[in-house]
């Protein structure tokens, strides 16, 4: 007796309705995912469809893909002719009473974006003697019909770096920050800033897929971690996170009193503020003959500094400034001028 194999049905049911970002459980579990077809066709709870399908699913949701030969002798082999990761739950023949084979094999898929406008189908073989004497083999191949899929995903930030990256400002000194993401389905973004101090800012588009937000911290409370939040309608979302550290040339002088006895100067300074890093220098450098500064003296963390033998008959041009491991602020240094005024040097 040989029965030929004809048809191979294709179904697929939703296991769970967790997705990338919205970690909750659903009561929509274990539904059959063709109950979301554009299809006019109903297709009643585990039942199994060789029409060809459209399902929408989002990203993580789990999918059993049931495939089912239910008459072939000899027996058919099936299998799903896709490289993806997947998991075999069931993989059996069995015997009818009318002595023909029915195959059945159910994968467990868990779904990822890149399975986006992919069409999935199996495939059925039976493999027939067409001459008893010689043994020749012949393989007749049935597909299902197509289930094709849409999957919905959030957008992801493009940043592919293990920690947050770090950017460096000070106190009252304004700073560009920009994310980027990658595409999400469907693709409009609305993007949140949300910012150490609790306030939250909706930035600028560069591009769809971008944005940026112009930040001046006022108090300490406003430096650390930085979220930019990209969401599309669903309400899938991805962020960008940003660590934004206290860290710049320390402010300028903020007041100095001096005295110049006895061709001694006396040099007492306030600094500005260190913003943060406060294993700071304080330099005083002196104007040359040559117009250029050169270092004059040195002061770890403070800006007491006492030069002797600054002759009277001479013109000395200081300035007095400090720096940092991220820089110095010479060029808004505190003039300190004292003996003969510029011009009338002997």
């Amino acid at each position: 007796m040989y029965l030929r194999l004809t048809t191979v049905e294709l179904g697929a049911q939703l296991l769970s309705s967790y997705d990338s970002t919205i970690s909750h459980t659903s009561n929509q579990t274990d539904k059959n995912l063709l109950h979301q077809s554009s299809s006019a066709t109903h297709i009643p709870f585990n039942t199994l469809s060789s029409n060809s399908e459209h399902i929408r699913l989002r990203e993580n949701q789990l999918i059993r893909l049931t495939c089912v030969v239910t008459r072939a002798l000899p027996a058919a082999y099936i299998h799903f002719p896709f490289d993806i990761e997947y998991r075999v739950e069931k993989n059996s023949t069995t015997l009818n009473d009318d002595k023909t084979y029915r195959t059945i094999v159910i994968l467990i898929l868990r779904i990822n974006r890149h399975f986006h406008k992919r069409i999935f189908h199996c495939e059925a073989i039976q493999s027939e003697t067409i001459n008893d004497e010689k043994q020749q083999q012949q393989q007749n191949r049935i597909l299902s019909k197509k289930l094709h899929i849409d999957v919905l995903y959030g957008p992801t930030c493009s940043h592919k770096i293990q920690y947050a990256p770090q950017f460096f400002t000070g106190i009252h000194r304004s700073i560009n920050l920009t994310c980027f993401m990658n595409d999400a389905n469907p693709s409009k973004l609305n993007f949140t800033w949300l910012l150490p101090n609790g306030h939250t800012h909706l930035g600028y588009y560069i591009n769809t897929t971008s944005s940026y937000l112009t930040i001046l911290p006022k108090h300490s409370e406003d430096f650390g971690q930085v979220i930019c939040r990209a969401q599309n309608e669903l309400g899938l979302f991805g962020e960008c996170h940003i660590n934004m550290i206290m860290g710049g040339i320390p402010d300028p002088i903020e007041s100095c009193h001096y005295t110049y006895v006895n061709a001694t100067l006396t040099v007492s300074c306030v600094a500005g503020f260190h913003q943060g890093d406060e294993d700071f220098f304080c330099y005083m450098s002196k104007r040359q003959d040559n117009g250029s500064f050169s270092e004059h003296a040195r002061l770890k963390g403070n800006c007491a500094f006492i030069l002797p033998d600054l002759k009277p008959e001479r013109h000395h041009d200081f300035r007095v400034y400090t720096k940092n491991k991220f820089g110095d602020n010479f060029d808004r240094s505190y003039s300190i001028t004292v003996g003969k005024p510029k011009g009338r040097d002997i």
